[in-house]
Parts: structure tokens; sequence; C-alpha cells
């Protein structure tokens, strides 16, 4: 999914973005490992598995969409 990152919380660990589908939020999982620090209204593409957990997440590659 990309979409907006609206806040990644530390706390509770999920990731919330807007996308075209309106507002998600997945649950991050165990990944501490690369959670660069992404500044909140960057755009982002999150991977999940089956069960909906984050396995990653990146910068969106904005100029892929734009052509």
């Amino acid at each position: 999914y990309t979409g907006k990152l609206v806040y990644m919380g530390k706390m509770k660990k999920e990731i919330k973005l807007v996308t075209s589908e309106g507002e998600k939020v997945f649950p991050l999982g165990r990944l501490e490992i690369k959670t660069k620090p992404i500044e909140e209204g960057a755009m982002v593409t999150v991977e999940v598995n089956e069960g909906g957990t984050v396995i990653d997440l990146h910068r969106a590659e904005d100029d892929e969409h734009k052509h």
C-alpha cells in the first residue's frame, strides 16, 4: 500500500497511512529493525504479509507514479 504517513506509533506498534482508499492502520510487528525516521506527511509504501502485518516500509517512489 502506498499513502501519506499520518503517524508511526512507537508505543502502539502500528502505522497509519492515508491511501486512495482512505485511512489504513497496520500493525508493525517487529519492524524496529529498519524503522528509519520518516517524517509524518511523507509518501511511503508499506508491504504487508498475509496476516496484514507490515513486513517492509520505505519511502514511496514518487517518480514512478507521475509518468
